[in-house]
């Protein structure tokens, strides 16, 4: 919802999309909730709407964490990944000095501060 109140301007689309997924999730049985395959894309998309939001230093930080908890738990969300740099470029661009150099920094700089 901070996603969508930072990007359209109103709640709405927030409250929409968050109502979908808790219907579904508060649907499934034990058994299926369980299961880690949603998981590690929902970490995923964490991290890339907090980056699409905020664009900083923190922000790349946080997403380049919920990043690496997304892969412990499954090795297919790098498939994110191409996402998650475009966020990361796009909130550079976006600064008060946007250059090449500069993006290029930020999302080699997200890649080096997983966690190890």
């Amino acid at each position: 919802m901070v996603w969508s109140r930072r990007r359209f301007g109103r709640l709405l689309p927030g409250v929409v999309g968050y109502a979908v997924f808790l219907s579904y999730y508060l649907s499934l049985e034990f058994g299926r909730a369980a299961q880690r395959d949603w998981h590690g894309p929902f970490f995923v998309v964490e991290g890339l709407l907090l980056a699409s939001a905020y664009p900083g230093r923190w922000t790349r930080w946080f997403s380049a964490l919920t990043a690496a908890i997304a892969f412990a738990i499954r090795p297919q969300v790098v498939l994110f990944f191409p996402a998650l740099a475009l966020a990361i470029a796009q909130g550079t661009r976006e600064g008060p000095r946007p250059s090449p150099a500069r993006t290029a920094r930020a999302v080699l700089g997200w890649g080096r501060s997983w966690p190890s």
